[in-house]
């Protein structure tokens, strides 16, 4: 019998799917609901699909320019206003730990992506250093965010000194051993530090709708599956004590304009409003499209590696 990676409870198959010419099988955890693929690929075959299909798993984003991304996102805000909301949370709770912040906050954006994040919370009062393993979302962040990524995994990432904060956003499903991620990351926190995770919510109304043909379940892009719970049980399993749970459901204006668009404006105006309010109604139902978990190290904890 296979356990949790989160919690220790007993894991079953729950499907399979298949996937860019290949069938994968997915377990889930009967306790906290964590799902994963099973057996987990080797790092060569993960190095493989994203060297062919890119940091996003769809060979097409590689060939999209920083004004591209941006005019796409000016049309369909979604990451800037995750990035936005993120990032001020984190300022806020940098603000209220115990000992205070003396100058500026420092934060560390891991798999920093088109570099939105970084930019938002740079334009917090963090100094931010990041950290990207593409070569094309490497490229857009130095346009978008004006940052240098660091060119390296997590895993190789030896910094020299701790954070204040740290994001994850929509990296920690790509992973092969979240557990070590959590725990690097506990281990390069400052006592009272926080750690924002970001990941499609497997026990949420998309999945829940759609099952197995939920559109984050993409293997081998997306290896783990987190439900609020199993992404809890893994923090405090690392290390870390979780905090704020926020549910955030977003449908983009782009994919309701390519559905509806052909039926003219009002169709579409129509459809985007129907989508806010379904949006609007899982969030506060806590069956979001995707959770974003804060957690912190405490500043008693005496054990904290600097």
């Amino acid at each position: 019998m296979i356990t949790c990676l989160c919690c220790d409870g007993a894991c079953t198959r729950w499907g399979r799917k298949r996937c860019h010419g290949s069938d994968w099988r997915i377990d889930r955890c009967q306790r906290c609901g964590f799902g994963f693929v099973f057996p987990r690929p080797d790092w060569q075959t993960i190095h493989r699909f994203y060297l062919e299909q890119g940091g996003h798993g769809d060979k097409e984003t590689t060939t999209h320019t920083a004004e591209a991304i941006l005019d796409a996102e000016a049309g369909s805000p979604g990451s800037s206003l995750d990035a936005a909301r993120i990032a001020g949370r984190l300022r806020t709770l940098c603000g209220r730990t115990p000992e205070g912040v003396v100058g500026r906050p420092t934060l560390l954006d891991v798999g920093c992506g088109y570099g939105f994040f970084s930019r938002a919370a740079r334009d917090r009062g963090f100094r931010v250093t990041a950290i990207e393993l593409s070569d094309h979302e490497a490229e857009v962040a130095r346009s978008i965010a004006s940052i240098e990524p660091i060119r390296t995994s997590f895993e190789d990432f030896q910094p020299s000194s701790t954070f204040d904060a740290i994001i994850m956003s929509q990296v920690l499903e790509h992973t092969i051993d979240p557990l070590h991620w959590i725990r690097k990351a506990r281990s390069i926190l400052r006592p009272g530090g926080w750690l924002c995770v970001a990941v499609p919510n497997f026990g949420g109304i998309f999945q829940r709708v759609l099952g197995i043909r939920d559109f984050m379940i993409i293997p081998p892009a997306h290896l783990n599956y987190f439900t609020p719970r199993a992404l809890v049980c893994l923090l405090e399993r690392g290390g870390l004590s979780s905090g704020r749970i926020d549910h955030v459901t977003r449908i983009p204006r782009r994919s309701i304009a390519r559905r509806l668009g052909r039926f003219g404006s009002l169709a579409t105006s129509a459809g985007q409003t129907l989508a806010d309010v379904f949006s609007r109604s899982a969030d506060l139902m806590a069956i979001g499209g995707i959770i974003n978990v804060y957690a912190t190290l405490d500043s008693a904890d005496s054990s904290h590696a600097e």
